[in-house]
């Protein structure tokens, strides 16, 4: 069954407007809650005043942080860290606000649009500060984010590996170069959504919340800690997910509001995110400044490297030092760096504050090496195809050490690959062969095409732990609970593969129950492409357990010896008289409700289900090569993208299907983010294009058809051999589109900020234009001249 490209068993559901959405949840007597958020990005409330708001017909409740005193903290920081000053916000301003969208106020009414009404009664008053807008101010200006803290800096580390310096004494070719990679924001098609209930007197959860969260033990861990209810008292719920990317692992102010509403006024509540307030509030990714020094000797092959980053946090810090961490242990990539030294400074802003968003630090780590490579190549006159090729590490080098640690302090060690096969496949796909005769013909008609390319790695399926639960029924029917909760990508589907095959089973007969914390009491949640690895690998783990015990059963049912039977076909049946079988729905039912005349083994539990847990410290890393083929219009800076294509190993497939859509939605949205998004503010902090209309998304019309095939290296770090796929479509994107583009505008063109909008492209059009005709004006006075 692994392997096999079976339909999506959730497309049904969702395509026929069937999906189970928080947005559309109605509960009896439930009411709307909505918030008011802060205007500005740096100010004190001198004041708020409500009375207004709470006269209005149909308003049950307005609360500010002086409402709520005696219950309001700060959100707990997840990930602590040494080097980490970490700030985290209160659910509503105590008394400075620190970012636009920050919540000052919540209402709660009968319905939204009395809540709307309220929101717009509240008057605040507000002393406007100083803003800090970016990591570089921050650093070296005098307006601080935090009153309490010396300076701007909310963390700073590094580490090393071999000899920098000497390795860069010794080089015949060394490059510095600077890149910045824009802040973006995630956008899913559902925004954030909670609604939450209060039943007092339950025998079982007291508080149930259902919100979209991919990380539903996570959520009620923290909710626990804000609300004071102990996490049995706590359901918390994760239905059908409208895209996740990352931001939504996190836990917000809402995810506390909401559910202290619900337990102080006695009637279920709702809020539901507007569109604006998801650029405003619900938190953003990818901003980063790079300084690299790239050493190499005269064949082009790499030596040392030096990389200083610098990372807007933004207002507060909720996960730690992650995402800069995995930009400095990725940089490195898929190529082989002896010497590497790397130095990383968290800094705090007055924006919303900065998370993992699909891909978490990784595409701007590809960005930076690939764009060195590109430099390197030009500088020392190497095809930038070859410069890879010598630098790529080889299928006999893994499991590879790259002597980094990671977040966790366990080795950054690659487990496996055939990184060379990656790229030549990809070169065939993509026509380069026949690329620059392509070139030339488009070039007699005034067309300007260019070919890019870039390598790739992805870390996946971080640990520690993930758990799965099988249970098979009396009549049957399997069972199959997981702690995580799907956004879109097929764990329905792929998690019943895995468990059908180990069951020998249709996948058909497996019922998969997700992100619900009563089902199962033990997960981590979905990120870091991690469900496959990690929780993929604990329901095979279950299943050979339930196989086994089956065994144990029916050996006690037919009174003969284990030994004496086989299992297959999801039956167990006696070698020596194979019409004597038992099928597992029988075995179940037996441990369920055993016969007096059942000899009960003493050495098995009842029913047959089974709980495991896969623990696992060392990730599996999927690789790729990724090309694009581009049209860019040098009178206006459109790109237009001709075609692309990518090869990618993520090691044994479950489904075919999955992965190839997987990949081709990561693509998408790494175009995306290449071409398109970026958050723009004005001097004040406030951000100008908090709009679909003015933050532009990639349509279809935009993006042919992927071309993609795939090489399978198994990774030896886990049973079922599999790495993750979820992020790794949006990590080689900007690099190509980048190199596509300089090798369509011709010479003396470097392409150094993500995105590379049609304002910026035509900026380095011209610059090309002026470049090549220097040169053309130079190559004509040395004509006469000789």
């Amino acid at each position: 069954m692994l392997g096999k490209s079976i339909p999506r068993s959730e497309d049904k559901r969702l395509l026929s407007g069937a999906g189970r959405y928080v947005s559309n949840l109605q509960l009896p007597n439930m009411i709307h809650a909505a918030v008011l958020r802060s205007p500005h990005a740096s100010a004190r409330i001198k004041g708020i005043h409500t009375a207004e708001a709470c006269k209005l017909p149909g308003v049950i409740a307005v609360w500010t942080f002086s409402d709520l005193t005696d219950v309001l903290k700060p959100i707990p920081q997840v990930a602590p860290h040494p080097s980490l000053r970490p700030r985290t916000p209160f659910p509503l301003v105590k008394d400075v606000v620190h970012h636009q969208g920050e919540p000052v106020a919540i209402v709660a009414a009968e319905t939204r649009a009395i809540c709307q009404e309220a929101l717009r009664a509240i008057e605040v008053s507000y002393e406007v500060m100083p803003v800090v807008l970016d990591a570089e101010a921050g650093l070296s200006g005098s307006a601080k984010v935090h009153e309490d803290l010396p300076d701007n800096i909310a963390a700073q580390f590094g580490q090393q590996t071999g000899d920098v310096d000497a390795a860069l004494a010794d080089c015949d070719c060394i490059i510095t170069e600077r890149f910045t990679t824009g802040r973006v924001s995630s956008q899913a098609m559902e925004n954030r959504a909670v609604v939450a209930r209060f039943e007092p007197n339950s025998s079982t959860a007291r508080l149930t919340v259902w919100t979209n969260t991919q990380s539903p033990h996570l959520t009620r861990g923290l909710l626990s800690q804000q609300v004071g209810l102990p996490r049995h008292d706590i359901r918390v719920i994760a239905p059908d997910i409208g895209g996740g990317f990352g931001v939504k692992n996190r836990y917000y102010p809402e995810h506390t509001l909401i559910p202290l509403l619900a337990m102080r006024l006695g009637r279920a509540v709702k809020w539901v995110e507007s569109r604006r307030e998801s650029f405003l509030a619900t938190y953003h990714g990818r901003e980063q400044i790079h300084e690299a020094t790239l050493g190499l000797d005269a064949n082009g092959r790499i030596r040392a490297m030096r990389e200083r980053l610098l990372y807007d946090q933004g207002a507060y810090v909720t996960l730690g030092i992650v995402v800069p961490h995995i930009t400095t242990i990725s940089v490195p990539g898929p190529y082989r760096v002896p010497n590497y030294q790397v130095e990383c400074k968290c800094v705090y802003t007055h924006k919303a504050p900065s998370v993992p968003y699909r891909g978490a630090g990784k595409p701007q780590a590809c960005f930076v090496m690939e764009r060195m490579l590109d430099a390197a190549a030009a500088k020392l006159r190497i095809d930038p195809i070859e410069i890879r090729r010598r630098n790529l590490l080889q299928p006999e080098e893994f499991p590879y050490n790259t002597g980094l640690k990671d977040v966790d302090n366990t080795p950054v060690l690659y487990d496996s690959g055939n990184y060379p096969k990656c790229l030549e496949e990809v070169l065939n796909l993509i026509g380069q062969s026949s690329f620059e005769q392509e070139k030339r013909d488009a070039a007699a008609t005034g067309r300007k095409l260019g070919i890019g390319i870039s390598c790739f790695i992805e870390m996946t399926g971080r640990g520690p732990y993930e758990s799965a639960l099988v249970r098979v029924d009396p009549g049957g029917r399997v069972v199959l609970s997981v702690g995580i909760s799907s956004q879109g990508q097929s764990h329905e589907t792929t998690l019943a593969q895995v468990c059908a095959a180990g069951l020998e089973v249709e996948p058909s007969t497996v019922h998969v129950q997700l992100g619900d914390t009563s089902i199962i009491s033990l997960s981590i949640g979905v990120y870091a492409a991690r469900s496959a690895v990690m929780a993929g690998n604990a329901v095979a783990m279950a299943t050979a357990a339930i196989r086994e015990k089956a065994v144990k059963a029916a050996a006690a049912m037919l009174r003969v010896a284990p030994e004496a039977l086989k299992y297959s076909g999801g039956k167990v049946t006696e070698l020596a008289e194979p019409h004597r079988t038992l099928a597992l729905g029988e075995i179940a039912g037996a441990l369920n409700s055993p016969a007096l005349v059942f000899p009960f083994p003493p050495d098995i539990d009842p029913g047959l289900e089974v709980l495991r847990f896969y623990k696992s410290t060392k990730p599996a890393y999927s690789n790729g090569a990724y090309a694009m083929v581009v049209e860019v219009d040098a009178e206006t800076g459109h790109v237009k993208i001709i075609r692309h294509a990518l090869v990618h190993d993520c090691g044994n497939l479950i489904n075919p299907a999955v992965v190839e859509t997987q990949m081709t939605g990561g693509i998408a949205q790494g175009i995306g983010g290449a071409l398109f998004e970026e958050l723009l503010y004005d001097r004040d902090g406030r951000v100008l294009n908090a709009s679909l209309d003015s933050y532009f998304l990639p349509r279809a019309t935009e993006i042919p058809s992927l071309i993609q095939s795939h090489i399978v290296t198994p990774s030896p770090f886990n049973p079922l051999g599999v790495k993750g796929v979820g992020e790794g479509g949006t990590i080689p994107v900007a690099p190509a589109l980048a190199s596509a583009i300089e090798n369509a505008l011709g010479i003396g063109v470097q392409i150094t900020h993500v995105p590379m909008t049609p304002p910026r492209v035509l900026l380095v059009s011209r610059a090309a234009d002026h470049q090549n005709n220097q040169s053309e004006h130079s190559l004509q006075e040395a004509t006469k001249a000789t």
